[in-house]
């Protein structure tokens, strides 16, 4: 079809690729029914116009890229590499069952379109044949990959096996999709191996179960206590347990009666006891007595929950005031009064007050004049006085000749008198040059100028400057990045958007078929898809929400 030709189109938000026939020369009319009124698997649904004489057949491809644009970038995977054959063989067998031919399937780069994150592919198909081609195109496609290494190599002889698979004599669709079988449940099958293995393992290993302690029971432990030793009968798998007792053997009922004391239990205690005793029997009888006598009743004779609730919380209250009055203050007051200062210690001398003499046992011996010293064979010492520090000595400049500052003294020495000398001028060692002008004053301020060797797009995110420098002849942004030069996290951009092409000290930008669209200058008109737009320094292009600016 020498006179078919391809062409890209934009409407609303949809990106086509459009078959022109001139004349509509060629065109199968039963082909063109099957691909518009079905869903064929790993075929683009297409649509048809007439366009003057000419027959236009329009491919959607929003949101897909050409798989000559991913493999400029990256090597195909080994999965990607297995879903572009499972793809391209469901497509060669569903067409046979809506009567349609292999050799209108393009297996061209160029024409065969992807999910960039999985390598699904989507063919399109040219309602124009009447012959079939078979599987030649696609065995054509595959070796052309291999041969020139657009293939990521693995270490599982995948790439030997499909080689070998493709240069079979006679060459089936369910060869290849054998080969892709194999090497997609190897994965799976190596994966539950793994696990298998690991709940083998963890079949064998020996279950320990922690030994049951022994429940020994309250009276047995009581009696131990009280010196009683009793021998708790064995239980199974267990040794006897025996109550340790403490040094000393068991506690005389005296040495138990002190402690007790001691904690504030002695006769003092029982008699706040039983007095506190007496006094919760007394508001018992109270709250009883009122209930009883009706006063908390309501108007159908029924008791008041509310009026019993506040009499109880009331005598909650009394009862917490009366506890903290005899056991708690008490207490602390005792506390208090117990504490003892410490006294001063001997050694420490006393601190001399004002108008008062210190303590004769903290005074030092005087020895007046003419009395002998208070202790024998020793001298007297008398204290030394303080050492003053000397300050510090200050150079004073002497006073030259000629040089004398004037003299506040007398207003006549602020005045030249006759018959007196100009003072010489002082001598200042290496003086600054006395010219009229400095030497940078005769050139012109130097104008500081935007860095041009580094190009690049600058866009705003979360209130930071961000950018992408044009480093390279093609910048691709978009979301994914793993196939893309620059990823920008959000979810209006395509996962791959668009193209920035450096050529010959211009840039252009390329729409890769996104779902949002790539606008120039606010413009409300989306470019058109996989065509180039040339751009200048200070284009603002928008990638469907997010605005660069172009700075070269």
């Amino acid at each position: 079809m020498a006179d078919m030709q391809f062409s890209y189109e934009t409407i609303n938000n949809s990106s086509y690729l459009v078959a022109t026939f001139p004349n509509g020369e060629g065109v199968i009319n039963y082909q063109v029914q099957m691909l518009t009124n079905n869903d064929i698997k790993n075929v683009i649904k297409a649509s048809k116009r007439q366009k003057n004489e000419d027959i236009l057949i329009s491919y959607n491809i929003t949101s897909k890229i050409s798989l000559e644009q991913s493999v400029s970038r990256n090597k195909i995977t080994k999965a990607g590499m297995i879903n572009l054959i499972t793809g391209a063989v469901a497509a060669l067998e569903d067409i046979e069952e809506y009567q349609l031919v292999s050799a209108g399937l393009v297996f061209e780069e160029k024409y065969i379109y992807i999910n960039p994150s999985t390598y699904e592919p989507d063919f399109v198909y040219l309602p124009c044949y009447t012959e079939d081609s078979g599987i030649e195109p696609l065995k054509k496609i595959l070796l052309s990959f291999i041969m020139e290494s657009k293939v990521e190599i693995t270490n599982d002889n995948f790439i030997p096996v499909l080689l070998d698979t493709l240069n079979k004599p006679a060459l089936t669709p369910q060869d290849l999709k054998e080969v892709c079988l194999r090497f997609k449940s190897g994965a799976s099958a190596r994966s539950e191996a793994r696990q298998s293995g690991s709940q083998a393992r963890a079949a064998e290993k020996p279950s320990f179960e922690r030994p049951q302690q022994a429940q020994h029971r309250p009276a047995d432990l009581m009696g131990a206590f009280q010196g009683e030793r009793k021998s708790v009968p064995p239980q199974p798998g267990s040794k006897p347990f025996v109550t340790p007792l403490k040094p000393g053997g068991v506690p005389k009922p005296e040495d138990v009666l002190q402690k007790s004391a001691k904690n504030g239990g002695g006769k003092d205690g029982k008699g706040k006891t039983v007095v506190f005793a007496i006094i919760q029997i007394a508001i018992i009888a109270a709250v009883a007595a009122i209930v009883l006598s009706g006063a908390l009743n309501g108007e159908n004779g029924g008791l008041k929950m509310e009026y019993l609730l506040g009499i109880v919380i009331g005598a909650l209250g009394i009862d917490f005031v009366i506890f903290r009055e005899m056991f708690v203050n008490k207490k602390n007051k005792g506390d208090k009064k117990g504490k003892k200062t410490a006294p001063a210690s001997p050694n420490k001398p006393g601190v001399p007050i004002p108008g008062k003499e210190m303590p004769s046992a903290n005074k030092p011996p005087v020895n007046k004049p003419g009395t002998p010293s208070a202790i024998p064979n020793q001298a007297v010492k008398t204290p030394a006085p303080p050492v003053i520090p000397a300050k510090p000595a200050y150079n004073i400049p002497k006073k030259v000749a000629g040089n004398e500052p004037p003299s506040f003294n007398s207003m006549n020495s602020l005045y030249p008198q006759p018959n007196q000398k100009p003072a010489p001028e002082p001598v200042i060692n290496n003086p600054l040059p006395v010219s009229g002008f400095d030497e940078y004053d005769n050139e012109g301020t130097v104008v500081l100028s935007e860095d041009k060797s580094s190009p690049h797009l600058e866009y705003f995110e979360n209130g930071l400057v961000r950018k992408i420098k044009l480093n390279k002849e093609v910048v691709t942004v978009g979301r994914l990045r793993k196939q893309c030069d620059y990823a920008i996290e959000n979810n209006k951009i395509s996962k791959i958007h668009a193209e920035f092409i450096v050529r010959d000290g211009n840039y252009y930008v390329i729409d890769c078929n996104s779902t949002n669209g790539t606008f120039i200058n606010g413009g409300t008109q989306r470019i058109t898809s996989n065509v180039e737009h040339q751009l200048f320094d200070g284009d603002r292009v928008t990638l469907a929400n997010v605005d660069l600016t172009l700075r070269c």
